[in-house]
């Protein structure tokens, strides 16, 4: 139960990240790409399914302030500060559920510094440790579009649309979808 605390707490605060930032309707602008995730994170779907194993190092105060601490960083625009926080908590945790937020968060720092690779990379380590991860899929379509490869963006939202239905989410589904729409005409 701790643990889906943790993960509903970090996701809100992703949601009131990206809640404040813009209102485009393509991934055309990195900077504009808020507008078409905030809906993504409003209502995150947490299923204790989705959750690992808490931490095993024996240090989950001190790893879950600093996993917080980045996600507050991400809040104030601050994404040097958040990519240390979670390159903090990735020296210690590395397949667990905390870890999974991290690179979800340190992820989303690059995407938002145009650190397209890295981000791409850091969603793929999310996606490996959980599949089910309908944002992740979201997000590194963002990078895969920006790094030029729509058909891989497109794939990767599919996934997400898939996701999101499988998880009752159809307002994101359509989101998503919209999006693949917005990919395939551009």
């Amino acid at each position: 139960m701790k643990g889906l605390k943790l993960a509903v707490t970090l996701v809100v605060l992703g949601a009131s990240f990206y809640s404040a930032k813009a209102d485009a309707q393509n991934f055309q602008n990195p900077n504009q790409l808020a507008a078409q995730v905030s809906p993504l994170l409003e209502k995150p779907q947490i299923r204790d399914s989705q959750l690992k194993p808490a931490n095993t190092s024996g240090n989950s105060s001190s790893v879950e302030t600093q996993l917080s601490q980045g996600y507050d960083l991400l809040k104030k625009d601050d994404y040097k500060g958040a990519i240390e926080a979670f390159n903090k908590v990735l020296q210690t945790e590395r397949n667990n559920e905390i870890a999974t937020y991290a690179y979800f968060g340190r992820a989303i720092a690059y995407l938002s510094t145009d650190k397209y690779e890295a981000a791409k990379s850091d969603f793929d380590q999310v996606i490996a440790l959980d599949a089910k991860f309908a944002h992740a899929y979201f997000f590194r379509a963002a990078s895969q579009y920006k790094l030029g490869d729509k058909e891989a963006a497109v794939l990767d939202l599919n996934q997400a649309v898939n996701l999101f239905k499988a998880q009752g989410e159809p307002e994101l589904a359509k989101k998503a979808q919209d999006m693949i729409k917005n990919i395939q005409t551009s």
